[in-house]
């Protein structure tokens, strides 16, 4: 814990493993008593020295070993990574720098849903934000973080690392419906809540010691909910402001601060290395577009839900493509890229890696050898390659001399030349780019082996 003056801001820094979002909320309530010359609140009878020594009493005596097995069997299935669309690969070493948008929610439709429905809107934006990544991913099952206060009776005053993390697990499909969701979202809270005695680090290391990668969290997302009193006593000239630290581990996690009247903040703190700020403030679009679907008919399935609103639906549905409009070919696109980040990478695929440089550079050797052997305008040109980044500049190689892409899967049976079936033979004439060692699966007549260093490809 540090304090120090900036002019006259008293500024208080305070470490998570000292101190939760509870915590810092009462320690800042006193700070402002004192500053005014009010009496302190009674102090609770509880320490956390002592809540941590009967954590570590049941941990000893086995006591938690029922928790430890809800856990393990909830998550021995490793950690399913989100799949999300990216903007940028994953890289080998993982950054954890965060940011965010935000946006203030129109809550009245969201209280009367849940006047009728019985729910905490809690609930009901978790639920909704579980299908905002359902709909992105279409993974049945959806895992996040959730946070539980982890406070006994008496302890609600006391400052101390009391929060817990919970992982919340969802199971998720297109015929289900929103309310159904939500039921399934309160059964999980409360069998989560039976077993939430169990300290969060304690379950990563069981799960380490299980072979669960280390220092992997079993979730890529998050859910946050952050409730604030209102006004608090002090000098009128005194102003409290909180920011709580929004680094975390996770892809995305969904922030929401409600206020003493009602109103809701929500803030999508992404992965910067991953994500750019147009696509997370899309993702937060989306999710207040699947809400008010959501709260207006909960019984409509999943899958009707849109992903965009009623304006954005309309520019989408309009007439395309527009009188303005001017095709530009695929590789002249790519071309731009080259422009804007000639060095930046443009190919991952495993250990394999190429800059956009060198990736056009490999397209316009291969284009000329095609072009060499006859390729032009609409030439059918057959791509027998594995997945890789090969095929990619083989693909795109295709493109810049004017061919037409014709897909073959490599591992496709080999069919005699007289039979009508093959795609090959149904193509007609055409040049085929294929490795070496696939040559023999494919009947015709072959040039000089060439790649991208003139030994990988046949033609």
């Amino acid at each position: 814990m540090k304090a120090w003056l900036e002019g006259q801001t008293l500024v208080l820094a305070i470490h998570r493993l000292v101190a939760d979002a509870a915590s810092v909320d009462t320690l800042v309530e006193e700070l402002l008593r004192a500053v005014a010359g009010l009496p302190l609140p009674a102090p609770d009878a509880q320490t956390f020295q002592q809540h941590a020594a009967r954590q570590l009493a049941q941990l000893d005596a086995g006591a938690l070993d029922s928790d430890y097995d809800y856990w393990m069997h909830k998550l021995a299935d490793g950690s399913p990574s989100l799949a999300l669309a990216l903007d940028r690969p994953r890289t080998a070493t993982r950054t954890y720098t965060d940011a965010q948008t935000g946006v203030e929610l129109d809550s009245a439709a969201l209280l009367e849903f849940c006047r009728h429905a019985g729910a905490r809107p809690e609930q009901v934006l978790r639920a909704a934000f579980a299908v905002l990544l359902y709909r992105h991913t279409m993974q049945s099952n959806i895992r996040m973080a959730t946070f539980d206060g982890g406070r006994s009776e008496g302890m609600g005053r006391v400052v101390g690392p009391f929060e817990k993390i919970l992982v919340s697990s969802l199971t998720l499909d297109s015929s289900m419906r929103f309310a159904a969701l939500l039921e399934a979202l309160r059964a999980e809270d409360a069998a989560n809540l039976a077993h939430a005695a169990l300290p969060f680090d304690k379950l990563l290391e069981r799960l380490n010691a299980d072979g669960f990668q280390k220092h992997e969290l079993p979730f890529q997302a998050g859910f946050v909910w952050r409730k604030h009193e209102g006004e608090r006593p002090g000098p009128c000239d005194v102003v409290a402001k909180i920011e709580e630290d929004q680094a975390s581990r996770m892809d995305l996690q969904l922030r929401v601060s409600e206020s003493s009247d009602g109103r809701h903040t929500l803030l999508l703190s992404y992965a910067a290395a991953l994500f750019n700020s147009s696509t997370a403030a899309a993702l937060l679009d989306r999710l207040l577009s699947l809400l008010a679907q959501a709260l207006a008919a909960p019984q409509l399935p999943l899958e009707y839900l849109r992903l965009v609103d009623a304006e954005m639906l309309e520019r989408l549905s309009a007439p395309w493509p527009g009188a303005s409009y001017e095709p530009v070919p695929v590789h002249l696109l790519m071309e731009r890229h080259l422009a804007l980040h000639g060095q930046g990478d443009a190919l991952v695929c495993g250990d394999d890696l190429l800059s956009h440089a060198d990736m056009h550079a490999a397209a316009n050797r291969l284009a000329h050898h095609l072009i060499a052997v006859g390729v032009m305008a609409e030439t059918r040109v057959g791509l027998a390659l594995e997945h890789g980044v090969d095929m990619i500049v083989a693909l795109l190689a295709v493109f810049k001399a004017g061919g037409a892409l014709v897909p073959i899967d490599p591992a496709y049976p080999v069919v005699p030349r007289r039979s009508l079936r093959s795609p090959v033979n149904e193509t007609g004439g055409i040049v085929l780019l294929t490795w070496v060692r696939f040559s023999c699966k494919f009947a015709g007549k072959w040039t000089e082996p060439l790649g991208l260093d003139q030994s990988g490809f046949q033609i």
